[in-house]
């Protein structure tokens, strides 16, 4: 296991966190509802696409 592993998985984690705070958050927030479940929404997309993202680069740099 080495570093960069251990990194994206705590960056997606993170993001992942994050988004389903800012989703959860978002309808106690008067005129803020749909900007913040997007960014919510955003952060979700971002946290699973990091792990795929980095394990296709990953698998590149392998075979090459």
């Amino acid at each position: 296991m080495n570093v960069t592993t251990v990194l994206s998985f705590v960056l997606a984690m993170i993001f992942v966190v994050g988004g389903l705070l800012l989703m959860g958050y978002a309808f106690e927030t008067r005129g803020w509802e749909i900007l913040m479940f997007s960014a919510g929404a955003i952060a979700e997309f971002i946290g699973v696409a990091i792990p795929a993202l980095l394990a296709s680069r990953r698998d590149r740099t392998a075979r090459a």
